[in-house]
């Protein structure tokens, strides 16, 4: 269950040129949450609409602004 959640992550990850800054998986609720760091909130919502379209559930669970841009946890789910 892991693999169909982290394929369009990392393929949205690798065209956008965002780093991962954390990945954790969670077996019991089949969730996959990706820290990320992005320039702005924009481009946050932009990587949540690409995973999206590529099949995964995303959603923004929290984010905060800082002096280099803005820290993130995007949540990704199998869509139900």
């Amino acid at each position: 269950a892991f693999f169909p959640l982290l394929a369009p992550v990392a393929k949205v990850l690798k065209e956008m040129k965002v780093e991962p800054k954390r990945l954790q998986y969670d077996q019991r609720q089949n969730v996959l949450l990706v820290d990320v760091g992005a320039k702005d909130y924009a481009q946050l919502e932009a990587l949540q609409n690409a995973i999206r379209k590529q099949g995964g559930n995303a959603s923004i669970a929290n984010y905060r602004n800082g002096a280099q841009g803005v820290s993130a946890r995007i949540k990704v789910e199998q869509p139900g």
